[in-house]
């Protein structure tokens, strides 16, 4: 398995990413069921009507990860 780790800009491990054909032989051998919650879609349509409506609040990836960041 080829991992690769994700670290944040002060050099803290934030995250790991697994390539896909692992992680389908992982999820096949812990048989994982990765629904999405009721509540969850519920609020994915939600957003996907406000984007569609021009009602979506957009800001820009930079923006967000900063904040992400400060929080750290």
């Amino acid at each position: 398995m080829n991992l690769q780790f994700i670290t944040n800009s002060k050099g803290v491990t934030s995250g790991v990413f697994i390539p896909i054909e692992d992680w389908e032989l992982i999820k096949k051998e812990l048989d994982l069921k990765m629904d999405i919650p009721e509540w969850h879609k519920e609020i994915l349509v939600d957003r996907q009507h406000k984007f569609q409506t021009g009602n979506a609040v957009r800001v820009d990836a930079d923006t967000v990860l900063k904040d992400i960041e400060s929080r750290l």
